[in-house]
């Protein structure tokens, strides 16, 4: 069995985020058939694609309780706020998939 590229995608980073990134997602499982990571709060996300009418076929979420906002201190986010969604991210990216062939964390 072929492993997945599989990519982590910080669902609530950005601007307009999470629904920009949830549009762009869907786009990519339906064009690619990639087997995306969405990596935030898991009630916002689940809401905005239900509300936008974006389906979350194939991909996953995993959960994260805190944001990254402009305001906060680059050199101290990844320890103030380890479970923010970009730092719950780059410890998937460390190797929680086994079943992946190559990992990118967007």
């Amino acid at each position: 069995m072929p492993k997945i590229k599989r990519i982590i995608i910080d669902a609530m980073g950005g601007d307009n985020a999470p629904l920009e990134i949830l549009k762009g997602t869907f786009l990519a499982v339906k064009e690619y058939g990639i087997k995306p990571v969405l990596v935030g709060n898991e009630e916002v996300i689940k809401k905005c694609a239900k509300d936008n009418n974006i389906a979350l076929n194939n991909t996953k979420i995993v959960n994260s309780n805190s944001v990254i906002s402009m305001h906060d201190d680059a050199k101290c986010v990844l320890k103030e706020k380890a479970d923010s969604s970009m730092a719950v991210g780059f410890k998937l990216l460390n190797g929680v998939f086994h079943d992946t062939d190559a990992c990118t964390l967007l």
